[in-house]
């Protein structure tokens, strides 16, 4: 016991050495993951201040850094690459869970040289400390940020620890499944609340009200505020895989769904991919993960099949682990308890039975899905609230 203690203490006393290293200076920024762009500091559900949602591999100059009492940060960026170059945006670093590198000094080229990833406390700071209204992801109201305008050393092996821990992660890949056959599914009674968007690029396409419209549970994928959830991100980035990305940006992909759809930018068209999908998965299952889909229903004292087999979760996959396998292949082998691996599991079937076929998501070619072969009726009343596609 007293060896893992001794060990445990020069393990923390290195790291902290280690990390104490880096210069603080003019430091950079790479998104490993999409976040949304803020005008301000300001990062609780209510606020309503996202312009933009930044991609994957976007690059820039951190400004400013506003420290949360929780431990997390506000970091300001100025973008260098990408659609928004030169604009500048707040956008919120999660120490336990980043969705971004940090770097000590600018590389002399990003696709050549990586460099050693830094922590947030040595991010650019300033010289003197001062409360500041700012608000963090954990909706605690009495938040206070902070604003540093010099850079200090960081000592808390604990935090060195934290950041090197968490900074590591990495995003799974999934081999190529095979193709599944035509199922029948659906759900209908849908009962919910307005999800305003809002992006720089489509400043005049906000979210609108609709009579048909989703269930707060559906926020996981963008929520009132137009801001992305967690399978809303997850959505973007699985769509932009290399095996993916070509079908879901190609010419019209959307169909009737999005008749403005050519005339958007990638990530655009990602952001429309993803409201679709939530759409999907109100309709099906009012956004509901852990659910089982029968196969018959009942309707006065007559019971009706529905589908052919025992479908689970938001997107009505099979069931049977066996069938799932033979089916559709690996993208869909983790669906119990996973929202990510149902949308992952949904968006292969998606490429693999329509849109590598030649045809588009709005059912001309008749979908998987039940609400997507009912489109008019269960699906295009939610997309006709993304105005931006029409």
């Amino acid at each position: 016991m007293e060896m893992k203690k001794r060990f445990k203490s020069f393990t923390l006393i290195g790291l902290a050495m280690f990390l104490a290293a880096f210069s603080g200076q003019e430091k950079f920024v790479e998104l490993e993951g999409y976040l949304n762009a803020r005008s301000s500091a300001a990062f609780r559900k209510i606020d309503t201040n996202v312009k933009a949602v930044l991609a994957t591999g976007t690059r820039g100059e951190i400004l400013e850094k506003k420290k949360l009492r929780s431990g997390n940060y506000g970091l300001k960026v100025r973008v260098m690459s990408g659609p928004y170059t030169g604009k500048s945006y707040w956008v919120y670093y999660n120490v336990s869970n980043p969705d971004l590198a940090l770097y000590d000094a600018p590389p002399q080229t990003w696709d050549q040289i990586t460099p050693e990833k830094t922590t947030i406390d040595q991010a650019a700071g300033a010289e003197t400390l001062r409360p500041i209204k700012g608000i963090d992801d954990t909706d605690k109201a009495s938040e206070l940020a902070y604003q540093e305008t010099k850079p200090k050393e960081n000592n808390d092996a604990r935090d060195a620890i934290d950041a090197i821990t968490y900074g590591q992660q990495q995003v799974n890949r999934v081999p190529v499944p095979s193709k599944r056959p035509e199922c029948t599914e659906c759900s209908q009674n849908i009962e919910n609340v307005p999800v305003p968007a809002s992006e720089e690029q489509l400043a005049d396409a906000l979210i609108g009200p609709s009579a048909k419209q989703m269930s707060p549970r559906c926020a996981t994928f963008i929520n009132r505020d137009g801001e992305f959830g967690k399978l809303g991100r997850a959505a973007m980035k699985i769509m932009s895989e290399p095996r993916y990305k070509n079908a879901f940006t190609k010419s019209n992909a959307l169909g009737k769904f999005c008749p403005n759809f050519n005339t958007f930018t990638e990530s655009e068209k990602l952001q429309a991919w993803t409201w679709f999908w939530a759409s999907l998965a109100n309709e099906e299952t009012q956004c509901v993960q852990e659910i089982e889909h029968p196969m018959y229903v009942y309707k006065r004292g007559r019971r009706i099949k529905i589908n052919n087999e025992l479908g689970w979760g938001m997107f009505a996959a099979e069931k049977s682990a066996a069938n799932r396998a033979a089916r559709r292949g690996d993208a869909c082998k983790v669906i119990f308890g996973s929202g990510e691996g149902q949308l992952r599991c949904a968006i292969d079937t998606m490429k693999d039975t329509t849109l590598d076929d030649g045809h588009t998501a709005s059912g001309d070619k008749g979908s998987y899905w039940g609400p997507v072969r009912r489109g008019n009726t269960q699906i295009m009343p939610h997309m006709k609230r993304f105005k931006a596609c029409f």
